[in-house]
């Protein structure tokens, strides 16, 4: 279609305004919902919602100059917050985690974010704890091994008396409980 110019420079190929010009006055006229006008006297495009005339534009907006050069920016050294960030409601301990491909939050580390963990779960270990198989491990102290049962006093079972021990120190059982 061949572009045909009115009296109003409409081009209808391209249904668009052609070297379109707001009205530029000095003080505002009757205002009616979406009307929009230049003000010549504070430099400032403005619009009518429909209650009242709001700034459109500002000329001295630097939004409207602000080439959206990215810039690099810091979030976090070993010392601290890069200068443009804050943090609010986190948890002491926790850590910046990726918590889906393109999302993150403050949270726990997992027992799965460790590398070399190995095949041990924590439950795993509570129970070997709890159920006394870590005393078969117990390091022996003047020969006698942490839960040893066997007789050393008479052959009756009973449990040997501190004066049938030899080399057992000044140590009474409660110092060497507590430690």
């Amino acid at each position: 279609m061949a572009k045909k110019t009115f009296l109003v420079d409409l081009d209808l190929a391209l249904n668009q305004l052609l070297q379109a010009r707001l009205e530029n006055l000095s003080a505002a006229p009757t205002g009616a919902a979406g009307r929009m006008y230049y003000n010549t006297t504070d430099f400032k495009i403005y619009y009518h919602d429909g209650t009242s005339w709001q700034v459109a534009i500002i000329g001295t907006d630097t939004r409207l100059t602000d080439s959206r050069t990215p810039n690099a920016h810091v979030i976090a050294t070993n010392a601290a917050l890069g200068a443009q960030h804050t943090i609010s409601g986190a948890t002491a301990g926790h850590v910046l985690r990726a918590s889906a491909a393109t999302a993150a939050n403050f949270q726990q580390l997992s027992h799965t974010d460790l590398s070399l963990i190995g095949t041990n779960t924590h439950a795993q270990i509570d129970t070997f704890i709890a159920t006394g198989a870590a005393a078969a491990f117990a390091p022996i102290a003047k020969g006698v091994t942490g839960g040893d049962a066997h007789d050393h006093n008479g052959g009756d079972g009973a449990t040997i008396d501190h004066v049938n021990l030899s080399n057992k120190g000044s140590n009474t059982h409660a110092q060497i409980d507590t430690h």
